[in-house]
């Protein structure tokens, strides 16, 4: 369990209380927008996936939505992820502590601390912190050893 207060904000987005239409008010229209539906899930439900490309850097917004009884589609944000998409990145986004892509691992530890589990995909080595109301943030760093993708998740039951 990491220490501190659980981390809920990416690029400005609070996961725990965000809605993808405020989101989409502040940001304009996304630049690919992907409704993701099967058999299985009830009728008129899903998850969405958002995705806005910033200054060399993509925003991922993921969803689960589903249609009320009037008829209105209800969608909450599940995650929020910042990466970099190309080989230079304009823009800083950030955690609600300040971690931003490009930033190295002594300064994730130095603001999450040193309680984190390590992981490693597709070779490249991931910092992940999970907190006391079961948000995960993972931070994931290229070759250089620096961050190049955050990504930000609340649990959804």
């Amino acid at each position: 369990m990491a220490s501190g207060a659980p981390e809920h904000s990416v690029a400005s987005i609070d996961v725990s209380q965000a809605r993808i239409d405020a989101v989409m008010r502040r940001r304009g229209p996304p630049e690919r927008h992907t409704n993701y539906t099967d058999p299985r899930y009830p009728a008129g439900s899903g998850q969405g996936e958002y995705v806005w490309e910033l200054g060399g850097l993509d925003l991922q917004v993921t969803t689960l939505f589903y249609t009320g009884g009037d008829g209105k589609r209800v969608e909450s944000i599940t995650g929020v992820t910042v990466f970099l998409a190309r080989a230079q990145a304009h823009a800083r986004f950030g955690t609600g502590r300040g971690v931003q892509v490009g930033d190295t691992a002594k300064t994730v530890r130095k603001l999450y601390g040193r309680r984190y589990a390590r992981e490693d995909t597709d070779s490249y080595p991931r910092m992940k912190y999970c907190f006391s109301d079961d948000t995960r943030l993972h931070f994931r760093f290229d070759a250089r050893g620096r961050v190049d993708e955050i990504m930000l998740e609340r649990s959804v039951e």
